[in-house]
C-alpha cells in the first residue's frame, strides 16, 4: 500500500481551503470595486 502524498501533491486541508476562498472573495471584491462599481481608486489594486 503506497504512502499518502506529502508536500505540494497532498490534498489541501480544510483551513487551507478556507483561506484560499477568502483570498478569492477579497480579490473579486477588489476587481469588482475598481472596474465595475468604480468605488476604489487606481492605487488600491496595485497594493
Amino acid at each position: 500500500m503506497p504512502a499518502p502524498p506529502v508536500g505540494p501533491l497532498a490534498a489541501p486541508s480544510r483551513g487551507g481551503r478556507t483561506i484560499s476562498a477568502l483570498e478569492f472573495v477579497i480579490g473579486a471584491a477588489i476587481v469588482l470595486g475598481h472596474n465595475v462599481w468604480r468605488v476604489l481608486p487606481n492605487e488600491v489594486p496595485i497594493l
